[in-house]
């Protein structure tokens, strides 16, 4: 599960992240007028590393963020905030570039309660450019974090040059 997604928020809010805007400021201007904003979950980091989380009240079961120093971690459709907790700990305890650290967060809270209906997964990584440096996504699959993961691997295979 999750809320209603918008393209538009990740390139209107990629273009203000990049031009400085703080990453509250994006929030609210990706927001202002959304008519179904209830139903998203938006999450961002800027380069001074502030994040902003935003969940919307018609999400369906239990909706959440949790933000710690230079990043953040949401869901929606999870068993409850400990899922979200154990992701933040992962992630801070893993150590290697940053799919790595992503993909074993996302591995943790996969495992266990809160995901046993997941069928998708996804990691993208935007760093200064307009349009991710990795976007990577495995849908309708049995196991799709190991399907990732495996895919990221192969990612790295014909990107060897690569800093993800």
């Amino acid at each position: 599960m999750q809320g209603y997604t918008s393209p538009y928020f990740g390139v209107t809010g990629m273009k203000m992240l990049r031009e400085g805007m703080a990453a509250a400021e994006v929030l609210e201007s990706v927001l202002a007028e959304d008519p179904i904003r209830q139903s998203r979950q938006i999450l961002a980091l800027d380069s001074a590393g502030h994040t902003a989380v935003f969940t919307g009240n018609a999400l369906p079961g239990y909706a959440g963020a949790v933000e710690s120093d230079r990043y953040a971690v949401g869901g929606v459709g999870l068993a409850g905030d400990s899922v979200l907790s154990k992701c933040g700990k992962i992630f801070e305890a893993t150590q290697g570039q940053l799919a790595d650290r992503l993909l074993a967060a996302i591995s943790s809270a996969a495992t266990g309660q809160g995901f046993a209906d997941a069928v998708s997964a996804v990691l993208r990584i935007s760093k200064d450019q307009p349009y991710p440096c990795l976007d990577l996504r495995i849908d309708k699959h049995d196991q799709p974090v190991q399907a990732l993961a495996a895919l990221l691997a192969k990612w790295r295979e014909n990107n060897a040059d690569a800093s993800v």
